[in-house]
């Protein structure tokens, strides 16, 4: 019987891992589970506004500040197809739609320099989760969710996961940047090892019909020090959309998959993966088995990103940023092109968006902001007070 489980963070860059590309930061289970499955190389966020409750993951539905569409959640359908759902939420991460599963854990931990890693809020999440599978018949339909916090804001690790990190930096950075990045780099090793020993408890070769996701839902919020349009395209940088996406099928699938993917994508896959019939749920994403299993190379040619003043296009060759100006709800119209508020970036080369190269691409910009103009007239946006 098919199960799964579902590992998210509310913040986890993909280019703090080492399957994606990091030498500094030790990730061995991250990098041990990337060799086991299959890894998305061009996942990306479809939402980065600070403070919004995000729920695309949990409906397949974009969220750009709009109210969901009602009707049959995808949770509930899998419910009603006799799936047993419980979702174990770490402290400070968003509840919204927890009531939708069968059983809620919240899962209390301690952070800070003197915390013992074992009380630390994802080893704690890790370890009951782990524990539920002991208690879990491989004949059982069942959804295991963990919500994280991941890499918070305020990373708080222990004393002894900061120390391998605590070397001497270029004299140009400045000491809080220094702090906050040897910070973030314990976190993410500390997170690293309590997925492992969940990683230790899920064999594919024990439990063939067990998928294992792990992905998160932003990556780091870096863009202060910027003026108002430098730090609305900042945020659409590599490190702030760019997320990890890996899915663990059987054991022969594996590898590198290079096609776009987003965070309304996931929630398809899982319908699919318990045989529900996505045809009741509304989801604006695609579903990943066929990519997962080789018998499809992409599901989609652009990845749409949308933060408070702007909004970006993605292709495999470019990102487009246009910025809308400051409006509760992003504001698009025909013309902006034109008047300076797109700015093109080349793709993968670019990757903290830093070298304008609209003027020498304008056939391009104009491809992109119709599409854009396109995509957002098709969604339902309102103010968040709607």
């Amino acid at each position: 019987m098919p199960q799964a489980i579902i590992v998210a963070f509310d913040r986890f860059p993909a280019r703090m891992c080492g399957c994606y590309g990091n030498e500094q930061i030790e990730t061995p289970n991250l990098d041990r589970l990337a060799a086991e499955a299959v890894l998305f190389e061009q996942h990306f966020a479809d939402h980065v506004s600070k403070g919004k409750d995000r729920c695309a993951l949990w409906t397949g539905r974009y969220d750009f500040v709009r109210q969901v569409a009602a009707g049959t959640s995808p949770i509930r359908a899998m419910r009603d197809a006799g799936v047993h759902t419980e979702v174990f939420v770490e402290d400070g991460c968003a509840q919204r739609l927890t009531d939708e599963f069968d059983v809620v854990h919240a899962v209390h931990g301690r952070d800070g320099d003197a915390a013992r890693p074992a009380e630390t809020p994802f080893t704690r999440l890790a370890s009951q989760v782990a524990a539920r599978l002991d208690n879990i018949s491989l004949d059982d339909d069942v959804l295991l969710w963990l919500q994280s916090r991941g890499l918070p804001a305020a990373c708080d690790p222990p004393q002894a996961f900061l120390e391998p990190y605590q070397h001497s930096e270029p004299p140009d950075r400045k000491l809080d940047d220094v702090r906050h990045d040897v910070a973030r780099a314990a976190c993410a090793t500390l997170v690293d090892l309590a997925l492992g020993k969940l990683l230790d408890r899920t064999d594919p070769h024990e439990a063939p019909q067990r998928l294992l996701l792990v992905t998160a839902l932003q990556g780091t919020d870096w863009h202060t020090g910027f003026d108002n349009a430098d730090r609305v395209t900042r945020e659409f940088a590599e490190d702030a959309v760019h997320l990890p996406l890996l899915i663990r099928l059987e054991a022969d699938d594996t590898g590198r998959r290079q096609g776009l993917t987003q965070t309304v994508d996931l929630m398809p896959t899982l319908l699919d993966w318990f045989g529900c019939a996505q045809t009741a749920v509304a989801c604006d994403g695609q579903n990943l088995l066929p990519v997962v299993r080789g018998d499809s190379q992409a599901v989609r040619d652009v990845a749409w990103t949308c933060n408070d003043h702007g909004w970006s296009v993605r292709t495999s060759e470019f990102c487009m940023v246009s910025v809308s100006g400051e409006h509760s709800v992003p504001l698009m119209s025909a013309g902006d092109e034109s008047r300076g508020r797109c700015r093109l970036f080349l793709q993968p080369d670019d990757p903290w968006l830093i070298h304008d190269v609209a003027v020498e691409y304008p056939d391009v910009v104009s491809a992109l902001h119709t599409r854009l103009l396109n995509f957002v007239s098709r969604q339902d946006l309102r103010p968040d007070h709607a």
